[in-house]
C-alpha cells in the first residue's frame, strides 16, 4: 500500500470473497513509521550538561509522538527540548533523537555530534611582584582532554572597563602596563574547540606607589617624628611598620592626607628600623606598596644624681652618678665642654687629674648609644689651694712664687691632658698604588690587629666629595625618584635623559657615570628601579646604547622589596612605556643568572639585544661568604665585555647603587690595572669613585672584602681553574655556563 501517511494507525481487513460470497473477516490495526525530526540543535550547553531541541515531524498525529533521545543509554521523552546532565566537561558526544509513534513505531533516527564545554580553570592565584605587573597562575580543569586546552584571559579595570584579552597556550600569565593602586577584575576561561567555559573570576589589586623622601626629622629617647611625600597614585592610607630586634613588629596607619607623623612609645636605647608602605584598598582586598626603610635609634637615657668630690691631697675630682635603666654604649665625661675621657662602661666611678687650683669646672655626662646621645645636668665643682701659715708666707714667699711657677709650667695642663687622651687622628694620605708583588704583605698589614688600620683608612674616605652639589636631585619634582634620601648622584656626574617637551623635569634619574680602569666613564652605577621609574630606567638603557646590565641584588631580601622587578617573569613580552622587552634565553645557575634580552622602541624600526647579568649570592650591607663566586663571576663579565666594542657604559646596580656596586666596580678595575700595570691602588681609586657618587663602598666590612677579593684575585688567577674550582658551587656554575655557552653557538 502506498501513499499511507506517517505515523499513522490504519485498520487493516482481510476476508475471502467466492462466489459472492465472503468469508470471515481478519482485522489488524498497522502504525505507518513517524518522519524523523527537524532541525536537530544544541540549545544550551555547558561542562556537565547538554540542552537539545528539535521540531516535530509534520505528521497529522505527531501531536501523539513521545520521543527516544539516545545518548550512551536511552532514554524517553515526550517533548523537546531535552537535558542531558552528568556529563564529563570538554568531551565529544553523538546524540540520536527518534520519534515513536503511541504504537511504540520508531522513526528514523535523528543524529547529531556536540561537544561539552569544558570546565573552568581553577585555584587562580594573582600575585602583584610590581606596581605595574601582576602574575596570574591557575590550574588546567580535571578534564579528560585538558591537555589540549588553551585558555581566554580577559582584564577589566574596576570590574567595567575591559582593558585587554588574550588566548594564551599555558596555565600563567603576567598582566603588563597596569596602573598603580587599582582594582581589576581577571576573568578566565578554557577553550576547546572554539567552545569556552564559564569564566572564572578574580578580583585583585595592583600595588600602589610606594611614598616617596621618607625620613626622621626627629628621634628622642621615645618618640620619633616622620614625614613623606605621598604617592602620585590611587591609594587609601599610609601605613608605618617598625621593628626593634627581636621584639614583634608594631604597625600605625594613617588616613591619608597626612604627610608626617609622630609615633610615641619607643623604648630608649634601641635599634628600629622603620619602614612605611602605602596601601591601597580595605578589608579584605587590599595591597601594599613596597617598603621604604630608614634605620633609627633612640635615644639613651640620661645619668642621673651626678656628684663631684674633691680630693684633698691633690689636684683632682671624684665623680659619681647613677647610671639609667637603659642600655649605654659608652660614656663620655665634659669638662668644661671638652671630653676628658671615654668610658666603656657607665657604673664605674671617674676621678678627673691634673685640674687647676682655685677653678670652677663644670661637670657633665654623655650617654651614648651608637651614634645617638644625651646629656645630664650640669653640676659645678670647685678645686681649693692649701692654707699656707703667714709666717712661712712671710720667709719663703720667694721661693713659693718660684716653686709654684716651675711646677705650673712643668705639670700638663687641662687642655694638655684633653689632647693626650682624645687626640685627633691626623694620619698622613694614603700611599698610592701597591706593586701586585707587596700586596699579599700589605694586605696582611691591613687586616691585622682586628683591621684597625683598615678602619683608619676607610674612615679618611668619609668626606670624599661630600662638598659638591647635588641640585637637581634635590629638587622637589625628583624627590620621589630617589629610593634612599641619602644617596643622591651630584650634579657633575649624573645620567642624563632626553628631555620630554611637557616635563622640564624629566632628564632625571638616579644614576651617576663612574670611572673604570679604561674609560673615565666605563660605568654607570644607579639605584634599583622604582615603580614610579621603571620606565625612566628603561630609557636610560636604550638613550645610552647599554648592552650589559650587572645587577647585584635581589628583589626582595630579608620580605623587604630592594629592587623593582624591571624585566619580563617569563617569556611573555612586558612593555615599559614605549619600550617593549623580551627575555630570550634563561640560564639559572646556583649563584647567578644569565639573561639575554631584546628590546625594541615603538617608536624606531631597530632591535637591540642586552645581557643581563644577575648575582644572587650578596646580602644587603654585607659580603659574601667566600671570594670564590664573585671572582668567578667578575671574570665571565669581563671576558664579554672585553669581546664587545662599541657599546656603550656598563650600568651596575644594587639597591643604593653604592655598596655592592662600588665594591663590583674597584674588583674589575683594580684586577684590570693589576694585570696591565702590576700595581693596585685601592684607596686613591675608591677615592675616585667617591668624587663621583657618594658611599661608593658603603661600610668597612665592604671595604676590607675588596682588599681580600684582589688578594684571592692575584694568587689565583682565572687559568688556575684548580684552584678557583675547589668550592662546589663554582664548580657548578662553571659547568653550567660552559653548556650554556655551547647552546649559544
Amino acid at each position: 500500500m502506498t501513499n499511507l501517511s506517517h505515523g499513522q494507525e490504519y485498520n487493516m481487513t482481510v476476508y475471502r470473497v467466492l462466489n459472492g460470497s465472503c468469508s470471515q473477516e481478519a482485522s489488524i490495526n498497522i502504525t505507518t513509521r513517524p518522519s524523523s525530526v527537524q532541525n536537530l540543535t544544541i540549545e544550551n550547553r555547558t561542562a556537565h550538561s547538554l540542552q537539545i531541541g528539535w521540531k516535530p515531524p509534520r505528521d497529522p498525529q505527531n501531536h501523539t509522538y513521545t520521543y527516544c533521545v539516545c545518548l550512551i543509554n536511552c532514554a524517553i521523552d515526550n517533548e523537546s527540548p531535552f537535558l542531558a546532565e552528568g556529563l564529563k566537561g570538554g568531551t565529544m558526544y553523538t546524540i540520536e533523537v527518534r520519534a515513536i509513534t503511541k504504537s511504540n513505531v520508531y522513526g528514523d533516527t535523528k543524529t547529531i555530534s556536540v561537544m561539552t564545554a569544558p570546565n573552568s580553570p581553577e585555584n587562580i592565584t594573582v600575585e602583584s611582584y610590581s606596581s605595574h605587573q601582576l602574575s596570574m597562575a591557575w590550574n588546567p580543569p580535571k578534564d579528560p582532554n585538558a591537555k589540549d586546552y588553551s585558555y581566554g584571559i580577559s582584564w577589566w579595570r574596576d570590574g567595567r572597563t575591559q582593558v585587554d584579552n588574550r588566548i594564551i597556550p599555558d596555565s600563567h600569565y603576567t598582566l603588563c602596563n597596569l596602573e598603580p593602586g587599582v582594582l581589576y577584575l581577571v576573568k578566565v576561561t578554557s577553550k576547546l574547540n572554539g567552545i569556552l567555559s564559564t569564566a572564572a573570576e578574580q578580583w585583585t589589586l595592583t600595588s600602589p606607589l610606594p611614598p616617596a623622601n621618607f625620613r626622621i626629622q626627629m628621634i628622642n629617647q621615645t618618640t620619633a617624628h616622620f614625614a613623606w611625600v605621598n604617592p602620585n597614585s590611587p591609594f587609601s592610607a599610609i601605613r608605618l611598620q617598625w621593628s626593634p630586634s627581636e621584639k614583634s613588629r608594631g604597625n600605625e596607619t594613617y588616613p591619608k592626607p597626612l604627610d608626617q607623623a609622630v609615633l610615641h612609645g619607643l623604648t630608649p636605647s634601641t635599634n628600629y628600623t622603620f619602614t612605611i608602605f602605602s596601601t591601597a584598598g580595605n578589608g579584605s582586598l587590599s595591597r601594599d606598596s613596597i617598603g621604604l626603610q630608614q634605620p633609627g635609634a633612640t635615644k639613651p637615657e640620661q645619668v642621673s644624681d651626678l656628684t663631684c668630690v674633691p680630693s684633698k691631697d691633690s689636684w683632682s675630682l671624684k665623680l659619681s652618678w647613677t647610671c639609667p635603666a637603659s642600655a649605654v654604649s659608652k660614656i663620655v665625661v665634659l669638662v668644661s665642654d671638652q671630653a676628658w675621657k671615654n668610658e666603656p662602661n657607665c657604673s664605674e666611678p671617674v676621678v678627673i687629674q691634673e685640674l687647676r687650683p682655685a677653678k670652677v669646672y663644670q661637670i657633665k655626662i654623655k650617654t651614648f648609644w651608637y651614634n645617638q646621645y644625651a646629656v645630664s645636668d650640669t653640676v659645678e665643682c670647685t678645686i681649693g689651694t692649701v692654707a699656707l701659715l703667714g709666717s712661712l708666707f712671710a720667709v719663703l714667699f720667694l721661693l713659693v712664687i718660684l716653686c709654684f711657677l716651675f711646677f705650673y709650667f712643668r705639670r700638663p695642663r687641662m687642655t694638655d691632658v684633653l689632647e693626650e687622651q682624645n687626640p685627633d687622628v691626623n694620619l698622613p694620605r694614603v700611599l698610592g698604588a701597591v706593586p701586585v708583588s707587596a700586596f699579599p704583605h700589605h694586605c696582611y698589614e691591613k687586616l691585622s690587629d682586628s683591621a684597625f688600620s683598615l678602619a683608619v683608612e676607610y674612615q679618611q674616605l668619609q668626606d670624599t666629595g661630600t662638598d659638591q652639589l647635588q641640585s637637581v636631585a634635590q629638587q622637589h619634582e625628583n624627590q620621589a625618584k630617589n629610593r634612599y634620601s641619602n644617596v643622591l648622584p651630584y650634579d657633575h656626574a649624573r645620567v642624563q635623559l632626553t628631555l620630554k617637551q611637557e616635563d622640564p623635569h624629566s632628564d632625571y634619574i638616579n644614576a651617576s657615570y663612574m670611572p673604570g680602569y679604561k674609560k673615565e666613564k666605563e660605568f654607570i652605577a644607579a639605584q634599583g628601579p622604582l615603580p614610579a621609574t621603571l620606565h625612566d630606567f628603561w630609557r636610560m638603557i636604550w638613550e645610552h646604547r647599554i648592552a650589559n646590565i650587572v645587577m647585584l641584588t635581589n628583589c626582595v631580601e630579608n620580605g623587604r622589596v630592594k629592587c623593582e622587578h624591571y624585566w619580563p617573569l617569563d617569556y611573555t613580552p612586558c612593555t615599559y612605556g614605549d619600550i617593549t622587552v623580551s627575555v630570550i634565553t634563561e640560564t639559572i645557575l646556583p649563584d647567578w643568572t644569565i639573561r639575554d634580552l631584546c628590546i625594541k622602541r615603538m617608536t624606531m624600526s631597530d632591535v637591540r639585544h642586552a645581557r643581563h647579568y644577575h648575582y644572587t649570592s650578596w646580602p644587603d650591607h654585607g659580603v659574601p661568604q667566600t671570594t670564590d663566586t664573585i671572582l668567578r663571576f667578575r671574570y665571565l663579565v669581563r671576558e664579554d665585555l672585553d669581546k664587545m666594542k662599541d657599546n656603550g657604559p656598563v650600568l651596575v646596580h644594587c639597591s643604593a647603587g653604592v655598596g655592592r656596586t662600588g665594591t663590583f666596580i674597584s674588583l674589575d678595575s683594580l684586577l684590570c690595572q693589576a694585570q696591565d700595570q702590576g700595581e693596585i691602588g685601592v684607596f686613591s681609586f675608591v677615592e675616585k669613585l667617591r668624587r663621583n657618587r657618594p658611599l661608593m663602598i658603603q661600610n668597612e666590612d665592604q671595604y676590607a672584602f675588596l682588599h681580600q677579593c684582589l688578594l684571592d684575585g692575584i694568587q689565583s688567577a682565572p687559568k688556575n681553574d684548580r684552584v678557583i674550582l675547589e668550592h662546589p658551587a663554582v664548580y657548578e656554575n662553571i659547568l653550567a655556563m660552559q653548556d650554556y655557552e655551547v647552546s649559544r653557538m
